[in-house]
């Protein structure tokens, strides 16, 4: 579903200048109806098998259209953030002409020619500066995530502070909109042990807008979102759904949960006791009052000793060829 609604989704939002309404019919027959018989074979299957069971269908996030892309990561560049190496620079045409007969005819080359080509591509990563380079972003999935790479804390929140500044008040020269509905900073966002691996900005877009993060050394900062040019007609947007049905589920019951949610809420469900380091709530208000009043909230006690840590489970070569297959046909990793 994920695959299908980036590249098709034009056909899916009413709104879209592209929609076309026998497309959509076409989509909702062939791949929705499909999807939907699987589901209810999986979840007849679980519920034969554990009549006490619930069935649960959650995303982790939704789709929307965006037709206009900013260039964060050349934006960067052009605000002196970032900083790239003129000595690739000068061979960029050159590399962007090698980079189009290597995605054109990969298919088609012998196995000798794209090992040569391979070698002659420059990633977008090796033309940074990394040494004279304060801010960088990357990925193209909607939001704007920009890393600070400066060591001392003073003159990374000056960084912050002048790159949250600026980039409030960009606006879309083609309707004069402003393109950040919001930025978020890590302390708000993340927490944890990882929190220093992930990025120090986030910027949530305006609606129909979205951030490339990559600096692709473009002199137009803005772009159209063109199938003919890019698959991602639809982008993630950060509301997904959540269904719940079983026993001692109420019905017609509305809830806003987030995905950090969903876990303590099987929990208490199945009557495991909660550990206390478990982030999100129960959901209370998905369940029947018999339920509630039969299983109570009960939650581990802290370990006493920091070293009395849960030994860390180790994977064997089946399992992890097992996860790689399933990431596979996913279309997560190639």
């Amino acid at each position: 579903s994920d695959v299908v609604q980036h590249m098709l989704f034009k056909y899916l939002d009413s709104n879209h200048p592209e929609y076309d309404p026998s497309a959509q019919e076409m989509l909702f027959l062939a791949f929705y109806n499909q999807l939907d018989e699987q589901i209810r074979r999986v979840a007849e299957l679980f519920t034969t098998q554990n009549p006490g069971g619930i069935t649960l269908i959650a995303s982790d996030h939704g789709f929307e259209s965006h037709h206009r892309r900013f260039g964060l990561g050349d934006w960067l560049k052009s605000e002196g953030f970032l900083k790239v190496k003129q000595t690739l620079l000068k061979n960029h045409v050159t590399q962007q002409i090698i980079e189009k007969i290597y995605l054109g005819t990969e298919k088609v080359l012998p196995k000798k020619i794209k090992v040569e080509l391979r070698k002659l591509r420059i990633s977008k990563q090796e033309l940074i500066d990394w040494d004279h380079t304060r801010a960088f972003s990357e990925f193209a999935c909607g939001e704007g995530f920009i890393y600070l790479l400066e060591e001392d804390e003073a003159d990374k929140k000056k960084t912050q502070n002048e790159i949250v500044q600026k980039i409030a008040t960009i606006v879309d020269p083609l309707n004069s909109r402003k393109i950040v509905k919001k930025v978020h900073l890590c302390d708000e966002l993340y927490s944890g042990d990882k929190k220093h691996l992930m990025p120090d900005i986030v910027l949530e877009p305006t609606d129909g807008y979205s951030f490339t993060g990559t600096c692709l050394n473009r002199r137009h900062l803005f772009s159209p979102v063109k199938s003919e040019k890019i698959m991602n007609i639809g982008k993630h947007h950060k509301e997904g759904i959540f269904v719940a049905s079983g026993q001692g589920v109420k019905k017609q019951q509305e809830a806003f949960l987030r995905l950090i949610d969903i876990v303590p809420t099987l929990l208490y469900y199945m009557g495991v006791p909660l550990p206390s380091s478990l982030e999100g709530r129960v959901a209370m208000e998905l369940f029947e009052a018999e339920l509630i009043k039969a299983t109570p909230v009960c939650k581990f006690q802290k370990m006493e000793n920091k070293n009395d840590t849960p030994e860390r489970y180790e994977y064997s070569n089946e399992e992890k060829e097992l996860i790689q297959q399933r990431l596979k046909d996913l279309g997560y990793i190639d």
